[in-house]
């Protein structure tokens, strides 16, 4: 049997739980067998008896041979880094974990990531975003196998046309910001619209603070998940963050050297070419793929989208429609799932 810990009812329906619902919606296509979670109630000894309960039903449904699949760090407990280390050492089932966040690279939570990175030790596989990730966590000497993923899928409920058209001649100049807006999370937003510039910036998204001295931008508002890939339509998918329009700087600016944000995702399902820091890890598959343009700094955005011509562009949409089709569809998650379950049907074979 093929397991995975489903976690869709547990939180809200945000962004931030849109790829961790997306992975559960293709693993269930694929055949794999949900076992819902509870919400644990946080601060309370009721939260510690459900989290507890979540993980023995696994674990009394779960057979030798068996493949469980869970995501990290969602609902992360001691009590779930025993379990699974338990499922793999005394079930002798096959886990999987599949790494949403890394928080020793992002910086945060010194002070608590040893006990929960130590489930990384207990595990036959991880599914980590990229090859930068990969060598991070080759590095740390986990003894899994570490696959990575390449970006992650973007499942959209309704089938969308190519929404390519003809193409106003000033299409491509304006730049899509989408995400959480505040001046907290991304203050290169601010510097970047009192920036001298002459293309227009489109924000979606909540917690957005207009100022004065901002200029040439339209904020839409905030939209869920599953609607924003009809209302993005022309421009670039911009991917940036951290405090500078220099570079990506700060934590958070620094970790897009590893991670794969969900918003490029986003764009590219969207049908929208991405510009995206050139250090950034996802940076060689947009150049390679011909999916955007990379940059160093924001201070470049005028020059790189004015030397490009209409055609350049449409070429860039083009390509990212094809591109589209297999983030909506799951590609990148079965392909790893393939890989995975082809190594267990040679394992037995052996």
């Amino acid at each position: 049997m093929r397991y995975f810990v489903d976690i869709r009812g547990t939180v809200q329906n945000t962004a931030d739980i849109k790829a961790p619902s997306d992975m559960c919606e293709i693993m269930l296509r694929r055949g794999y067998t949900p076992i819902p979670f509870r919400r644990p109630r946080q601060g309370s000894r009721l939260g510690v008896v459900t989290h507890a309960a979540n993980w023995r039903r696994v674990y009394r449904l779960a057979k030798p041979g068996d493949l469980v699949v869970y995501q990290y760090p969602l609902l992360l407990s001691h009590y779930c880094v025993r379990m699974l280390s338990q499922l793999r050492e005394k079930r002798k089932c096959t886990v999987a974990l599949l790494i949403h966040d890394v928080d020793s690279i992002r910086g945060l939570h010194q002070e608590s990531n040893a006990w929960k990175e130590s489930m990384f030790d207990h595990v036959d596989c991880l599914i980590c975003h990229n090859e930068r990730m990969k060598e991070w966590l080759a590095q740390r000497k986990v003894p899994g196998e570490i696959i990575p993923l390449g970006i992650f899928d973007y499942l959209v409920g309704q089938e969308r046309g190519n929404n390519l058209g003809e193409g106003a001649d000033d299409a491509k100049s304006s730049v899509i910001i989408a995400g959480n807006l505040s001046p907290e999370k991304s203050p290169y937003i601010g510097k970047l619209l009192r920036m001298e510039r002459s293309m227009a910036v489109h924000l979606y998204g909540p917690n957005f603070v207009p100022e004065e001295d901002f200029t040439k931008y339209q904020y839409h508002g905030s939209f869920p998940p599953e609607e924003l890939t009809g209302l993005l339509q022309e421009g670039f998918g911009l991917v940036w963050d951290g405090d500078a329009i220099e570079t990506c700087a700060g934590m958070t600016g620094q970790y897009l050297r590893y991670n794969n944000p969900h918003k490029a995702s986003l764009y590219i399902a969207s049908g929208l070419p991405v510009i995206i820091w050139r250090q950034a890890a996802l940076a060689d598959y947009i150049e390679r793929n011909g999916l955007g343009l990379t940059i160093d700094s924001l201070e470049e955005l005028d020059g790189r989208i004015s030397a490009l011509s209409q055609s350049d562009y449409r070429r860039m949409r083009e390509n990212v429609q094809r591109e589209s089709q297999k983030l909506r569809s799951g590609y990148y998650l079965n392909r790893v799932l393939d890989q995975i379950e082809g190594k267990r049907q040679e394992d037995r074979k052996k």
